[in-house]
């Protein structure tokens, strides 16, 4: 009996402090936990996000699919930053920051595939654009293009296609020998028919590509014929056969954490030159916590049918200690001097410009 009046008590009792705890005000509440995506935002996000930067703003985000977020994070523009993430609280800021849950985007990758696909033309012949500046000059001047100013008016839209899961689409595409080649920050590489838009094969490249595609041929062992190359986010350079979408090589050229690749590559009698930019190395040092900095811009040469590497060049010198930081942290210098662009290539003088 005594055992059942002390459980009769302390039900009572705990009846009375529910009741006493909803009867608190507002202001005596204790605070609710923050939802595991707002707090992953707070910790890695808000201090860029919320204002004072030239970084989208949530408003901004939220325009954005919870995919998107995931891309950039992953093998977008904020790789760097998502790397710090485990994959749970990528998915969880996504979805905090889209106000959805996954699983609203459309699927679109392979939706219309060709149903044949004949062999390659010689991309040197009939009208096209390949690479970033249509040339080893990089003028932008559409040869054979084809259109005239009395064209302009009567353009109307033929066919669309649409990349899965991103938020930009950086990479210019380029049309050589009959097929227009496309790629995104997902990391897909297409293999377009410009006439109906169907898709003849798809690469997956192992990060985003905001490259240019560059058409040029290539002879590996017996196997000849044309290669898409072009570069990643985290400093891969590749050569795609062009007809079958096939890998030929792929080259790491700068270990770097930060090193990206976002020129286009140029490829000139058997050479690939490859330039290399750091992708917000300054944003992981104005963060703290990181001793900052150490990427150095650079270009490499390689073989074109390998992807051996000829040589590298550095465009600042080596990094060496500088003082420390008011956390403690060792710094370093000189640093950057990171190569966005296209390379230009003076064939008479058989130099390279950068």
């Amino acid at each position: 009996m005594g055992t059942a009046f002390r459980t009769s008590a302390f039900v009572r009792l705990a009846i009375a402090g529910l009741v006493l705890t909803a009867a608190l005000p507002a202001w005596a509440q204790p605070p609710a936990a923050a939802a595991p995506g707002q707090a992953v935002y707070d910790r890695a996000c808000a201090a860029c996000h919320a204002g004072g930067s030239n970084a989208p703003t949530r408003d901004v985000l939220r325009q954005l699919s919870p995919e998107a977020i995931v891309t950039a994070l992953t093998s977008g523009k904020m790789q760097v930053q998502g790397s710090t993430l485990g994959e749970a609280d990528r998915r969880a800021v996504a979805e905090f920051l889209a106000g959805r849950a996954f699983g609203a985007a459309p699927r679109t990758a392979n939706a219309n595939l060709c149903t044949a696909s004949r062999p390659m033309t010689n991309p040197a012949q009939g009208p096209g654009w390949n690479g970033w500046g249509n040339g080893l000059a990089n003028t932008r001047f559409a040869r054979n293009g084809g259109l005239s100013a009395a064209d302009l008016p009567r353009l109307t839209l033929k066919w669309a296609f649409g990349y899965e899961g991103v938020a930009a689409a950086r990479a210019q595409p380029a049309i050589a020998g009959g097929r227009m080649f496309v790629a995104s920050e997902n990391g897909n590489v297409h293999a377009l028919d410009p006439k109906t838009g169907c898709t003849h094969w798809t690469f997956k490249a192992a990060t985003g590509v905001r490259t240019a595609l560059t058409v040029a041929p290539y002879k590996n062992g017996a196997a000849t014929g044309y290669a898409v190359f072009f570069g990643d986010g985290r400093a891969n350079a590749y050569a795609v056969d062009a007809n079958t979408g096939r890998q030929i090589w792929m080259r790491r050229v700068d270990e770097h954490t930060a090193a990206a690749i976002t020129g286009a590559l140029a490829v000139y009698e058997g050479k690939v030159f490859v330039p290399v930019q750091g992708l917000n190395e300054e944003a992981q040092g104005g963060r703290g916590g990181y001793a900052c900095c150490t990427f150095r811009g650079s270009l490499s040469a390689l073989d074109a049918n390998t992807g051996a590497v000829l040589w590298k060049t550095y465009t600042v010198d080596e990094s060496r200690p500088r003082a420390k930081g008011k956390d403690g942290l060792q710094m370093f210098g000189p640093a950057g001097g990171g190569i966005w662009s296209a390379p230009t290539i003076d064939a008479r003088r058989g130099a390279v410009y950068v």
